[in-house]
């Protein structure tokens, strides 16, 4: 049994102000600099500085970071650099350091999700600069039945099941799935609880990243995502039938998703779609 607890995504986003990652404070930082009459020098050390912040957050390799450096610094001697939101973080940087940037940011696990492979460098280094590091510990909800739909989520480490009544598990999603997009993409609340069966780590990208720039730009991918959202909805249905089928069947009383021994068919990996 679980008390009435926030989730820990929404005690994550009450710590930062926002769905938005880590990126969006520096580069607030960034815009209120550039609009007081400081001088060149002074700015150049400010991005720098959080530049550094950055590379560390995202885990960017000493020979990118660099790049990202001389950049800047050619740059902001130019006439100053315009990294004023996160859709143009990197909109003066070569397309070679773009997509060395994205595939090394979060240790390059992006390689690892499913989701990414096969879409384009241009695609890529759009999304990822985008993405948000989460934890989520064992047994916490990532979220809950009826909350807002904010994110879409990219499993890096770990296992999250979708659960019922807060705690039937139906559904478990494995290290390089992807979810969240489903409620998403029919523009509604959550259906279903998330909760962590273990610690496990995840890259979300916001709602409004997702409607704003890959909506009217990438239709072929969006189009992609609809095929497996119908999918899933029905995969989603029918587990959850299943498992109320198993629990009247064995005449279960409790049922939970810490019993580690539910039967794995029931919680069928739907990590491949």
């Amino acid at each position: 049994f679980f008390f009435k607890q926030k989730t820990a995504y929404e005690m994550q986003r009450g710590l930062v102000g926002s769905e938005m990652c880590i990126r969006d404070s520096f580069v607030g930082s960034i815009s209120s600099v550039l609009a007081n009459p400081n001088s060149q020098s002074s700015k150049l050390s400010f991005k720098i500085t959080q530049l550094q912040e950055f590379c560390r957050d995202a885990q960017i390799s000493e020979k990118v970071s660099n790049q990202l450096r001389e950049n800047i610094v050619f740059s902001t001697q130019r006439g100053g650099f315009s990294w004023v939101d996160k859709q143009r973080i990197f909109s003066e940087l070569p397309p070679q350091v773009k997509r060395e940037v994205a595939s090394e940011m979060f240790g390059g696990v992006i390689s690892k999700i499913r989701f990414f492979k096969n879409k384009d460098s241009a695609f890529i280094s759009l999304v990822v600069p985008l993405l948000q590091h989460f934890k989520v510990q064992k047994k916490e909800r990532l979220f809950s039945k009826d909350d807002q739909s904010a994110s879409i989520h990219f499993l890096v480490e770990g296992k999250i099941v979708y659960v019922y009544d807060d705690r039937i598990p139906f559904k478990q999603m494995m290290k390089g799935s992807y979810f969240g997009e489903v409620d998403i993409l029919y523009k509604r609340t959550r259906m279903y609880t998330a909760r962590a069966l273990e610690d496990s780590d995840t890259l979300t990208l916001s709602r409004q990243a997702f409607e704003t720039l890959i909506l009217p730009q990438y239709p072929e991918i969006v189009e992609e995502m609809w095929i497996v959202a119908k999918e899933r909805e029905k995969r989603f249905a029918f587990a959850k039938d299943n498992m109320k089928q198993y629990i009247a069947r064995n005449r279960l009383s409790t049922v939970s998703y810490t019993h580690l021994t539910l039967p794995t068919i029931l919680l069928v990996q739907i990590s491949v779609v």
